[in-house]
């Protein structure tokens, strides 16, 4: 009988170790690609940006509690999301602002002045 559970808890531990590999976290590849399209979308369509670097955001840091919890693979993209989201979020914030910094200034311009 000793011999039947030990060979149960061998099979067990073998099950769980081998047959199945660790994967990559499917939120934290969402995060680094939401995060480099909030960066290259600045300059290009800088009103969407801010929405894919929180969109981005929160998928990392879901991902990042995940990857603990499950012990996948993905910490560094989950991070690297992160980092460009904020990144993202940043530059498309400065970029709003300088834009109607700049739309406000054109208005106050006589028009003679051309």
């Amino acid at each position: 009988m000793e011999n039947d559970q030990q060979h149960s808890m061998t099979n067990a531990t073998d099950y769980e170790t081998s047959d199945y590999p660790i994967t990559t976290n499917g939120k934290a590849i969402t995060s680094l690609v939401f995060g480099i399209l909030s960066v290259i979308n600045v300059p290009l369509l800088f009103i969407l940006s801010p929405i894919f670097s929180i969109l981005g955001f929160i998928f990392g840091m879901l991902g990042l509690k995940e990857v603990q919890r499950t012990g996948q693979n993905g910490r560094g993209m989950a991070i690297a999301g992160n980092v460009c989201s904020i990144v993202g979020f940043v530059l498309s914030v400065l970029f709003i602002i300088f834009a109607i910094i700049g739309i406000s200034a054109l208005m106050q311009q006589n028009p003679n002045s051309f």
